[in-house]
């Protein structure tokens, strides 16, 4: 069932996730969608697909890099750096956090091979320290963490492989033969 929405809101006018015809049409879906939210705070003014999170810190893919804010304000989030090694300027949907370690990745393959990136961010997670940039075979595109933190999945773009890599030492990730 629908939920009651407050004021301002503009919610889906179809189906939770569906993005209606009309809608497309009459340009209301460029408007965007919200029900029951409210901007407290913002930080610049672009953004590409991917964000993703650790503690305060906040990590979002744009034109120049993946861009790292502090939002221990939410009121006043404050870009705190911009990570530009190869995977962390075009990380599609593979930019991922790992709440149990604090560890910050991306790959990045437009040619084989694949590269990934991987950071610490948990001692100080608005200054992500690299811990490795290395090739690895057959990554690009998405990826993501196991829930222990010691093993990153990462597909390929246009074959079906799937690869974990190993993190349990972040400086010298390895694909799991």
């Amino acid at each position: 069932p629908q939920t009651s929405c407050g004021p301002g809101a503009q919610p889906e006018t179809d189906i939770q996730g569906r993005v209606s015809m009309a809608d497309r049409q009459s340009g209301r879906s460029a408007e965007g969608y919200w029900c029951n939210l409210n901007v407290i705070g913002r930080q610049g003014s672009e953004a590409s697909i991917m964000m993703t999170w650790y503690k305060n810190c906040a990590y979002y893919s744009g034109a120049n890099g993946t861009y790292v804010v502090d939002v221990s304000d939410p009121t006043n989030p404050v870009l705190t750096d911009t990570v530009t090694s190869l995977a962390m300027m075009d990380p599609w949907e593979s930019l991922k956090a790992s709440q149990s370690r604090g560890l910050l990745a991306a790959v990045f393959s437009v040619d084989a091979p694949g590269i990934f990136d991987i950071y610490d961010v948990s001692k100080d997670c608005a200054h992500p320290v690299v811990q490795s940039l290395k090739p690895i075979l057959n990554i690009g595109h998405e990826g993501g963490w196991s829930p222990d933190g010691n093993t990153y999945w990462a597909n390929a773009w246009f074959i079906p492989i799937l690869t974990a890599i190993d993190v349990t030492d972040p400086t010298q990730p390895r694909a799991i033969k």
